[in-house]
């Protein structure tokens, strides 16, 4: 079985604290993690980055990225170039949809997360949306998401888990479980729903919270640095 963390941010976010290059070597000691995603909100290039550099670090990567629609946030992988945010969910998936890409619905109906149920309902029961659109958080770092949870039952979707990483304590901590090793791998899953979410042993919401506090009075935030992607 392989295990994926589909949910990472990096320095390119506003709230990430560490670099690619940082987040790639605590991957690369982490023995459970075959592929990751780091899904920055708004932005495509530290995703890209990450999947340029992972091959050294014997670690596959996926592009994804974290939306910000005019619904609710939004996870889409496997994706090429950035997807404007502030759009409709329904246009949103649309658009992800005509990039090959797939989505999953992360931290549905929490507080931070503003998601719009009747947008949501729509996408759902949109064939379009409903093709795109394949899974859902169902564990993060706060813990079961029973909203998911329904959701995902009712809908059919695969039940997803990921860390939601700010820091790095917390990669892998909250892994998806799929057949197999790799990306191709993990798709096939996820558009099957042979997913589970998988729960390690996570660190408290306290010790997350004090790692970040202290993390960010030690470094000093530079810019991250420009992807092969953007110097071409």
């Amino acid at each position: 079985m392989g295990y994926a963390d589909l949910h990472i941010h990096s320095n390119y976010s506003l709230d990430g604290l560490h670099s690619i290059s940082q987040i790639l070597r605590h991957v690369a000691q982490l023995e459970h993690v075959n592929v990751i995603a780091i899904t920055d909100h708004d932005v495509l290039r530290g995703s890209l980055e990450c999947v340029e550099r992972a091959p050294r670090f014997h670690i596959q990567a996926i592009p994804g990225m974290e939306i910000t629609t005019a619904d609710g946030h939004l996870l889409a992988y496997f994706i090429q170039r950035p997807i404007p945010a502030g759009r409709p969910l329904l246009e949103t998936l649309a658009r992800i949809g005509e990039q090959g890409g797939l989505a999953i619905l992360p931290h549905p109906m929490r507080f931070w997360g503003s998601h719009r149920w009747p947008a949501l309902r729509e996408a759902l029961n949109h064939p379009e949306g409903r093709a795109v659109l394949v899974g859902i958080e169902v564990i993060d770092a706060w813990g079961e998401n029973r909203h998911g949870v329904r959701l995902a039952a009712h809908y059919g979707l695969a039940c997803c888990g990921n860390s939601d990483a700010h820091v790095l304590e917390a990669i892998g901590q909250t892994c998806t479980q799929f057949p197999g090793e790799g990306a191709i791998s993990l798709r096939e899953a996820l558009t099957q729903g042979q997913v589970r979410a998988r729960l390690f042993s996570p660190p408290s919401l306290y010790d997350l919270a004090l790692s970040y506090a202290r993390t960010r009075r030690k470094i000093q935030k530079e810019p991250p640095t420009q992807p092969l992607a953007d110097r071409l």
